[in-house]
């Protein structure tokens, strides 16, 4: 089901009918209201009273139509479950996006998409793609939960990246990627958990590099982060980190201070922590 236009909406009918929630949020997207269903928190399943189709959020990530238009405030939804796969890929001039607590069985489709802000915080992903995305404000995936990996690879970001005590778990090698992205502002990981390399190799962070508290656990006996060749103009804090893995930092340019101090690097076979090459301008701190 593809939604473009109103009148797409207002053929749906039987089956079909927008449901309570789904008219709810029509409404609220309309006059600039928040939606919150349920109590708000993150939803274990499908349910009528909470399930929002994808096409239909979609529709309303895209700003409307010229017969409906979404509040300039964008869509705010707290506690929704998002049934089907959510395809944004190559979607310009979106309106912000503000989704808490939402629950996505399927991943999200982001690729070269461009959004005014983008917020996904405490919301349980299956995956998402914004290869190339241009977020003109910040992102915020804070206490994000992903089963599979989230890729801002070469993204433009337009202020800061933030994955505060998110939880990433993938199969693969990789739970998160930001290469060659640009970020304006700092980037925050601190209390992430991921099992699975992240990467930020080749990145140009406009601010601080924060990892403070983060456990990082590598596969097999990769990289637990990846910072090789990343352009950080602040200083980067990984206070109380645990990486079981390589934390590389080779020919990366620093221009404040590093400090890990109560830090706990671990690799089995490969350098712990590699600075090989790279430019620090202020101190480094190890203690």
């Amino acid at each position: 089901m593809l939604i473009r236009t109103y009148a797409d909406i207002e053929k749906l009918d039987g089956d079909d009918a927008l449901s309570e929630a789904e008219r709810l949020l029509l409404e609220n997207c309309r006059i600039g209201k928040v939606t919150i269903l349920g109590d708000g928190s993150l939803p274990e399943g499908p349910n009528q009273e909470r399930t929002i189709r994808a096409p239909l959020l979609r529709y309303l990530i895209l700003g409307g139509c010229n017969t409906f238009q979404v509040h300039q405030w964008g869509v705010v939804l707290h506690g929704a479950y998002i049934s089907e796969e959510l395809d944004l890929r190559f979607a310009q001039r979106l309106s912000a996006v503000s989704l808490y607590c939402c629950a996505f069985h399927y991943p999200i489709a982001a690729r070269q998409a461009s959004f005014e802000f983008l917020q996904l915080s405490g919301c349980s992903l299956a995956a998402l793609d914004a290869h190339g995305a241009v977020i003109k404000g910040g992102g915020s995936l804070d206490r994000v939960k992903s089963s599979g990996e989230i890729s801002f690879a070469g993204a433009s970001i337009g202020g800061q990246l933030s994955l505060r005590f998110a939880d990433l778990r993938t199969e693969d090698r990789q739970t998160f990627t930001a290469q060659d992205a640009c970020i304006s502002s700092g980037v925050f990981l601190d209390g992430l958990v991921s099992r699975g390399e992240v990467s930020f190799s080749g990145a140009d962070i406009g601010g601080q590099l924060s990892f403070k508290m983060a456990e990082l656990y590598a596969f097999s006996n990769g990289d637990a982060l990846d910072i090789e060749g990343a352009t950080i103009k602040g200083d980067v804090f990984g206070e109380g980190a645990k990486c079981f893995g390589r934390l590389s930092m080779a020919s990366a340019n620093v221009t404040g201070s590093i400090s890990l101090r109560g830090g706990n690097l671990s690799a089995l076979e490969k350098t712990a922590l590699n600075l090989q090459a790279a430019t620090v301008k202020g101190a480094v701190y190890l203690d």
